[in-house]
């Protein structure tokens, strides 16, 4: 594995937005943590089984989805992740040329959804993706975004 340049921990810091007694929950990872990379880089595949392998999460790419201008959030299923959702506040994307006419730039209450992945055997069963869906876009909404 490529050495990566952010701080990392072997245990990810998370926050625990929701649960349920049936071994599910969502996390809004505040920092990756080394035992959680590999986790999701397996999740990405079957993102890139659908768009291609240039959505595949990496060593080369990780940093990019999961740093201090990132808001991103895991399912867990019995302690193993089965899908994440990343968001970005448009703001982060001021010097690109489709963000400087988004009508919200600068108002800091918009979020560019980067990434939404369940794995493939997840997606049609017990509710999991849109679960994961609606957490993010609540919570998005009370931090006013």
């Amino acid at each position: 594995m490529k050495q990566l340049t952010l701080n990392i921990t072997d245990e990810s810091e998370i926050k625990v937005i929701a649960s349920s007694a049936f071994n599910f929950r969502i996390e809004r990872v505040l920092k990756i943590g080394k035992n959680d990379i590999s986790k999701i880089f397996e999740v990405s595949k079957d993102l890139a089984e659908i768009f291609g392998n240039r959505f595949l999460l990496n060593e080369n790419n990780i940093e990019k989805y999961f740093n201090d201008n990132t808001l991103p959030f895991i399912a867990r299923f019995r302690n193993e992740i089965i899908g994440y959702i990343i968001g970005v506040p448009t703001e982060v994307f001021k010097n690109e040329s489709w963000a400087r006419h988004d009508s919200n730039l600068g108002k800091e209450n918009t979020l560019y959804t980067y990434a939404f992945v369940m794995k493939k055997k997840y997606r049609k069963t017990g509710g999991y993706a849109k679960t994961l869906k609606k957490i993010y876009i609540n919570w998005s909404r009370k931090k006013g975004y």
